[in-house]
Formats: structure tokens, C-alpha cells, sequence
């Protein structure tokens, strides 16, 4: 994926997707390359209406904006709209290094793991997580919100034996799916993260009748 450059980015159905080069990771032998696979994301706006970032990204030599940010930064879509944006180009590098020059970099980011420790680092001040945990957490979210291997399955790839053997014990031993490719249906693919994406809001206030009416004349008179 870091070296991706093939991107879709759909505001209107809020959602975006990289193509991973050389397809799915992790296969061996004749099946290597074999296996076309996008890593998807999604909104996180609240409310499902989605705030996209500026077409005109201004940033000090930091790599941060001069001014008060209007937009939703931990929106997975508006960051893909923000390198978009940055980088000038559809085909834009998502894991690019910033140079202390105040420019966009030739070069991508190496260690992955250890730039994202740095973030969670910088946010929370938490201790730093395992580099190889990212299957492990993504099965323990998707078992938080009961979420099928079925649909699981089309973030992850994995076949159902590894999956229970080496991530999520509880999911069933015997199910009844052979797919071993991602969906090409949109809403297939990222039912599983549609599902994080409502429940990181379910907690938030709803606004009251009166206010959902009048958001409903607003929008009609648009």
C-alpha cells in the first residue's frame, strides 16, 4: 500500500480506497500478485455529512496550518482528500515524508509501525503498542461490535482457520464462506468499517425533534 498511487476518493458516497500494489499482501509462491485487493476507508464525520478539507492547503514549515482547522483532521476520506490536495495530483503518495524545508518530500516514510506509535504517542502519551498488532486489534473491534468473519473478511483477507487460530478465538469453526477475494461491491467492502464509523458517533446527543425538522426544511428548500 505505501507505494500505491492508485486511488478512488468518493465524497458523495463517502468513501475512498487504495489499490494495494501487487495486490494482497502475505500470499507466497504462484499466488503472490495474484490477488487484487483495495484497503478502504470511510467517513468518521459526525452526522454522516462529510466535511472535506480545502483545495488550497497552506501549512508552515512545521507541516501544520497557520490557522484554526475547519475540518474533521481523524476523518480516514478528508485525509485522503488532504494529500490530494497537498500533492497536486489523483496520484498522490499517502505515507510521504514532509521535509524540514517546508515541502513535500521525494521520499515515503519507512517504518510504519513506529510513525504511527509516535502519533497514538503524541495524542494520548500511552506506552508504545506491539508494531505487529494491527490484526489483533481489528479482530477485537470487530468482535466488540459482533461483527461477522463474513464481513470481516473483506478488510482482512485471511481464511477462517487462521483467523481463529490467530486473531479471534471466538469466531465459529464451521461457517459457510469460500470467498477467497475482496468484494468488488462498494457497500460489500466497507459494510465492517461503516459499522466502526456509527459507532464511534452512538454515544453523541441527538439533536432534538425540533431541530431534525428544521434540518429536513433546509434541506428541501436546497
Amino acid at each position: 500500500m505505501k507505494f500505491s498511487t492508485s486511488h478512488i476518493i468518493n465524497v458523495n458516497e463517502r468513501y475512498g480506497c487504495t489499490a494495494m500494489k501487487n495486490g494482497r499482501s502475505k500470499l507466497q509462491g504462484n499466488k503472490k500478485g495474484s490477488r487484487s485487493w483495495n484497503v478502504y476507508r470511510v467517513c468518521f464525520c459526525r452526522n454522516c455529512k462529510h466535511t472535506s478539507p480545502p483545495k488550497r492547503i497552506r501549512l508552515n514549515r512545521d507541516g501544520n496550518p497557520p490557522g484554526q482547522v475547519r475540518w474533521n483532521t481523524v476523518c480516514p476520506l478528508a485525509m485522503m482528500e488532504f494529500l490530494q490536495n497537498l500533492q497536486g495530483t489523483p496520484e498522490f503518495r499517502p505515507f510521504v515524508k514532509w521535509n524540514d524545508s517546508g515541502t513535500v518530500s521525494k521520499q515515503n516514510h519507512y517504518d510504519l509501525p513506529a510513525l504511527a506509535n509516535i502519533w497514538i504517542q503524541n495524542q494520548t502519551h500511552l506506552a508504545p503498542f506491539d508494531p505487529n498488532s494491527g490484526r489483533k486489534s481489528l479482530a477485537r473491534w470487530l468482535e466488540h461490535l459482533n461483527v461477522p468473519y463474513g464481513v470481516g473478511f473483506e478488510i482482512h483477507g485471511d481464511l477462517l482457520v487462521t483467523w481463529r487460530t490467530s486473531y479471534q478465538p471466538s469466531t465459529p469453526k464451521y461457517i459457510k464462506f469460500v470467498d477467497r477475494c475482496q468484494s468488488k461491491d462498494v457497500d460489500t467492502a466497507t459494510r465492517a468499517l461503516r459499522t466502526f464509523a456509527k459507532w464511534l458517533h452512538q454515544d453523541q446527543p441527538k439533536p432534538s425533534i425540533k431541530q431534525q425538522l428544521q434540518t429536513m426544511l433546509a434541506n428541501l428548500d436546497e
